[in-house]
């Protein structure tokens, strides 16, 4: 049988088009991008309504209200979710609580709110809660404590104490030697305890200072010591320059922040009323050196180590509640119910995706939801909020 002749088969190559697969792998990514900053609005928002309801509730009854300008107490949050995110969510704030940086707010949370005023449900205001004592007011405007806010201070004016608070440098040094006690031997001399040209406090008898001293109930023998209630010491450089007025340095050239510590007590540097902001946001907007940060600058002692107690010249350190018992164990909690709720979004995104990525998205999901999950921890504000764990 004889065989045909065919003409030749020629083969014609078909270029792939490789820019559309590209273009395509691009969008699949931005869509994977705009469904995890979906999620994370979501929870950053669920974040600020669920876990900041004792502060939240705090705030509202109050009258922090009042203060909404000075303060936003979703700000709390920058700190525990996200740092891109809380900076991102803040961009929305007023201009005056815009300034409030994330170091503020967590010298908020460590060293100040913790103190929420707590309404007692034996007593009058806050009976048997001595350090739960924190206003709206406290944060926006004065720390000095003013009639009807503590049950404590409230008790000094009905046994005849004061209600007249000092605005210059010799009362406040007179008010001092009261808080520690005639027994201590305490008096203000100019250069004493290595000061110079400023005035130093010595206590001849620091064992028997009434300072931090407490009754059996743990209510201070002084309540009305405003510095004493937040655990600052009378040789704190907070006091030392409330005791010098517009003296700006120790001997070791610290400065003293003279106006962030007359705004922390409500006062222009002059003494008058401020009609601005004051109290604690105040003190930490007006705050400037770059020798000490804040928290030292509260809690250092200037007073040589021989002239106090056996403490090596440091006094103890006020602890946060949250952060001493409970805030690692409340972010995974709360860090795996983020994982859980931000989870299936983005798996739905990578199911529908994974035909056109081989499977890579699978992996992207696990990864993103593992980073939601990381970045949503909170601090437990209900934990030890009486400060029982606290010195």
């Amino acid at each position: 049988m004889t065989q045909l002749n065919r003409p030749p088969i020629s083969y014609i190559p078909i270029q792939e088009n490789t820019s559309s697969s590209i273009g395509i792998w691009i969008l699949y990514f931005i869509v994977l991008i705009f469904v995890y900053i979906i999620a994370q609005i979501i929870l950053y928002q669920y974040n600020i309504k669920e876990n900041t309801s004792i502060i939240n509730n705090w705030w509202n009854h109050n009258n922090g209200s009042k203060y909404n300008k000075c303060f936003d107490i979703s700000l709390i949050k920058m700190n525990d979710t996200t740092t891109w995110m809380g900076e991102f969510m803040g961009k929305f704030k007023p201009s005056g609580i815009t300034a409030i940086t994330s170091d503020m707010v967590s010298f908020l949370i460590d060293y100040v709110l913790w103190h929420i005023y707590i309404q007692s449900d034996k007593g009058n205001k806050n009976f048997g809660k001595p350090k739960q004592f924190l206003m709206p007011r406290h944060i926006c405007q004065s720390i000095l404590f003013e009639k009807g806010e503590d049950y404590y201070y409230d008790k000094y004016l009905s046994s005849g104490g004061s209600s007249k608070w000092p605005n210059k440098a010799i009362d406040w040094r007179n008010l001092t030697e009261k808080w520690c006690g005639p027994d201590s031997g305490v008096k203000w001399t100019m250069g004493a305890n290595n000061t110079k040209n400023l005035w130093g406090i010595s206590l001849s008898e620091a064992a028997k200072s009434e300072w931090l001293k407490t009754d059996k109930n743990g209510i201070l023998l002084h309540s009305d010591n405003i510095f004493a209630r937040y655990s600052i010491n009378y040789d704190s450089p907070l006091v030392y320059s409330l005791c010098n007025g517009t003296l700006t340095a120790t001997a070791s050239g610290l400065s003293l922040e003279y106006s962030a510590c007359m705004a922390l007590m409500g006062y222009t540097d002059t003494g008058e009323p401020l009609q601005t902001e004051g109290g604690w946001i105040g003190f930490l907007k007006k705050f400037k050196s770059s020798d000490i940060s804040s928290e030292d600058f509260l809690y250092t002692r200037l007073t040589m180590a021989s002239n106090i107690d056996n403490d090596g010249g440091k006094g103890d350190l006020p602890c946060s509640p949250g952060k001493q018992s409970g805030a690692e164990s409340g972010a995974a909690v709360q860090g795996g119910m983020m994982g859980m709720m931000a989870g299936p979004m983005l798996w739905a995104a990578a199911t529908a995706l994974a035909p056109f990525t081989g499977g890579l998205s699978y992996g992207f999901a696990i990864a993103g939801t593992a980073a939601v999950a990381g970045g949503a921890g909170y601090l437990d504000y209900s934990s030890k909020m009486d400060g029982s764990n606290c010195k």
